[in-house]
């Protein structure tokens, strides 16, 4: 639920909604302070709501790097997973998590 707060210096929006870590922003307008908090809150229910900051820290590769040390393993998973993997490391693990949308062909 967001909550809509006037401040001397704008307003300022704080989002909390069970399940995510909590959300907030200041705007100088109370119409883009509705705005984001429409959005985000519509996000964070179609789990689509990722902080950038913490998406900037990492890239694929990390991701990637994680998935063959820990899941792999697990799985059982043929070599050609693990082929298709390092494939993936080496063409798109320069790319920092936030920078990767779902419609880019990865092959």
């Amino acid at each position: 639920m967001a909550t809509i707060t006037k401040r001397p210096s704008g307003y300022q929006v704080k989002i909390r909604m069970k399940g995510h870590p909590a959300a907030s922003a200041s705007f100088d307008k109370r119409s883009d302070a509705v705005r984001w908090a429409t959005t985000t809150e519509a996000a964070m229910r179609e789990k689509r709501y990722f902080k950038t900051s913490e998406s900037q820290r990492h890239t694929l590769a990390e991701l990637i790097d994680r998935y063959i040390r820990d899941v792999i393993p697990g799985k059982g998973a043929s070599e050609s997973t693990d082929f298709i993997a390092k494939g993936l490391f080496s063409h798109w693990g320069f790319h920092s998590l936030s920078g990767l949308q779902g419609n880019q062909g990865i092959m």
